[in-house]
């Protein structure tokens, strides 16, 4: 549908872009991504033929874009710009309708039945219909982006150019509008070329990427090969961490805040448990991002952390007795109020590792570990994966049955100071959960 070969570009003798090359299949979705002063609207500016090239072609539709006729190339491409003006007073309906101007024929132009029709229908697409009599400048800035959309789908071209599509939408009107040009691209074989500064939305719904860096295309393909976190650390110039979406195979990237840490106390050990005769409690000074086995907690950041004994008729609900924020708080139960517990502080230089150990051999072993300091995704499974196999082995040493082996773990991390090895994490974990289990069997 589109060729950018050799293209080299920008403002009077100056380049912008410098030999740009890359090609877009029809009813693909190209995301264009980079800083600011990138590149990326000059190289839209380009496609719609409102800069000339300095060196290279451009090809639409196998033909030269040099070659086709003004009207023609409206009927082909569509723009949707960054920043609109606005000199006269026209009404939503009108200034859709502008966008069947490529269409109209003969020297006394008429209003057909299908212009009509596909007025209605890029309103409808866009929903603005209900806005259709009222003057565009009474419009909010997220409705007037929406009229003007509509009036590029009016002109039912075969690519459509936008330059940052999601500018001044609300996250619903963002995702509808998306998903929208999506599907367009998938049932209608729509072209869309878009701009975006947000890099999870242009991963969420682009088919491919191009990473536009200095005026030069950095990297072409798809999402995940060109999000690459250290590429977009270089390019950006920002901290940043790659994530994987909760619900769908795509990859988010997560900006890191560069905010100083709180001078109080955060590590965590003995001396944040409090001791109750009914439960152990401990009070972290700052959410910690937790993984743990306990059903309903899964991954998220906790502050409170219980051990509670819940006796044969049940336990009272922790929060009807405790001001903590329920939400921050995961809770493990044991059957036996007189289990036994077990602590450990693990000295590591910079960083360190306390556990708390608790149950018996009539009951569950539940497994608390607390790392102060950062911590890989990596490094919170195979921590899980470690203390896992060293409670087993030692349960197996002891002849124990299966329903000790029903224990919960938690792994929780400060995510401050430095970074903690994977396997280095998994040695220790290995080591001190197998000797603190023992230590605590060993009680009775």
């Amino acid at each position: 549908m589109l060729k950018v070969e050799n293209v080299s570009a920008g403002y009077q003798s100056k380049n912008i872009l410098h030999d740009i090359s890359f090609s877009v299949k029809k009813g693909e979705l190209f995301g264009v991504i980079g800083p600011n002063g990138s590149g990326k609207t000059t190289l839209l500016k380009l496609i719609s033929r409102m800069l000339p090239l300095h060196q290279g072609e451009i090809f639409v539709k196998n033909c030269r874009l040099a070659d086709i006729s003004v009207k023609k190339l409206a009927q082909i491409i569509a723009v949707l710009p960054q920043h609109f003006s606005e000199v006269f007073s026209y009404t939503v309906k009108e200034t859709v309708a502008l966008g069947r101007y490529a269409h109209q024929k003969g020297w006394f132009q008429s209003w057909s039945k299908e212009d009509e029709k596909a007025v209605q229908a890029a309103m409808k697409k866009t929903g603005v219909q209900q806005f259709e009599q009222q003057l565009i400048q009474y419009l909010s800035g997220g409705e007037r982006q929406r009229v003007y959309l509509a009036q590029a789908l009016a002109q039912q071209p075969d690519i459509l150019l936008l330059d940052e599509p999601t500018n001044h939408l609300d996250l619903s009107h963002q995702k509808d509008l998306l998903d929208r040009l999506k599907q367009m691209t998938k049932m209608q074989g729509l072209t869309v070329i878009a701009v975006f500064h947000d890099l999870n939305l242009a991963a969420l719904y682009c088919d491919r990427l191009l990473l536009v860096h200095k005026g030069t295309a950095k990297k072409i393909g798809l999402t995940d090969e060109v999000l690459i976190q250290s590429d977009i650390q270089q390019v950006y110039q920002t901290d940043i961490i790659r994530q994987a979406h909760p619900t769908i195979a795509k990859n988010q990237m997560l900006l890191i805040p560069s905010i100083e840490e709180d001078e109080h106390e955060t590590i965590i050990s003995e001396k944040a448990v409090v001791e109750y005769h009914d439960r152990l409690i401990v009070l972290a000074p700052i959410p910690l991002r937790t993984m743990s086995s306990i059903k309903g907690a899964a991954i998220g950041w906790y502050q409170t952390f219980v051990n509670m004994f819940m006796n044969e008729e049940g336990a009272q609900s922790f929060s009807d007795y405790s001001p903590v924020d329920m939400k921050k708080t995961i809770i493990m139960r044991q059957q036996n109020q007189d289990r036994n517990k077990i602590y450990r502080y693990v000295n590591l230089g910079e960083s360190s590792v306390f556990f708390m150990i608790t149950g018996t051999k009539r009951d569950a072993i539940h497994i608390w570990i607390f790392v102060n300091g950062k911590i890989s995704d990596d490094a919170y499974i195979h921590g899980i994966v470690a203390a896992t196999e060293a409670k087993t082995r030692i349960l197996f040493e002891h002849h124990l049955p299966a329903s000790q082996q029903r224990c919960s773990i938690s792994i929780a991390a400060t995510q401050q100071g430095i970074q903690i090895d994977s396997e280095e994490l998994y040695n220790i974990i290995d080591q001190h959960v197998c000797d603190c289990t023992e230590q605590l069997l060993n009680q009775e």
